[in-house]
Order: structure tokens, then C-alpha cells, then sequence
């Protein structure tokens, strides 16, 4: 993955940060057929891609709300957890 990020195949490394244009819309397609089933259905990520700021900030924009959990060691990333929350009961 290193060589690829070095000569600038990728722009970042796809193991933590997710891709907006495929992961993400996969996401989105699977998440919009699931609301369409149950609107008040809880989705969230986990995992490293749960702790990184810059993947809750595109998930929080293409797929809307929802909740993100993590490692512990990836809890400096936490200020951005709040704008991915649960929704409310």
C-alpha cells in the first residue's frame, strides 16, 4: 500500500480512510433500500474507519446520520464522533 500512496495511485490508503465515490455510495445504495424497509432503522460503523475523521465526515455527508464506534487507540479522532450520532427514540 505504501508505493501505491507514494507514487500517488491512491490519494490516501483506502484501510483508513474510506472512498467517497465507491465505498461510500455503496453504503448510501444499502442504507437508503434499508430506510425505505424501516425509516427509523440505527446504522453505524465501526472499526478503524469508525475512528477516522475524515471517513465520519463523509459518511456523516453522503449517508446522514448514524453512530461510530472504535478502538481505543484511535479515540484522538473522539471530537469528531459527535457529528455522527444516533438519532434520538
Amino acid at each position: 500500500m505504501s508505493k501505491y500512496l507514494e507514487l500517488g495511485v491512491l490519494p490516501y490508503d483506502p484501510f483508513v480512510t474510506i472512498d467517497e465515490d465507491g465505498v461510500a455510495k455503496l453504503m448510501k445504495i444499502a442504507i437508503d433500500a434499508a430506510r425505505s424497509v424501516k425509516p427509523d432503522i440505527e446504522i453505524g460503523i465501526c472499526g478503524e474507519h469508525g475512528g477516522d475523521p475524515d471517513s465520519i465526515k463523509i459518511l456523516a455527508k453522503v449517508v446522514g446520520r448514524g453512530g461510530s464506534t472504535t478502538s481505543a487507540h484511535r479515540l484522538t479522532g473522539y471530537q469528531w464522533l459527535g457529528s455522527w450520532q444516533p438519532r434520538s427514540p
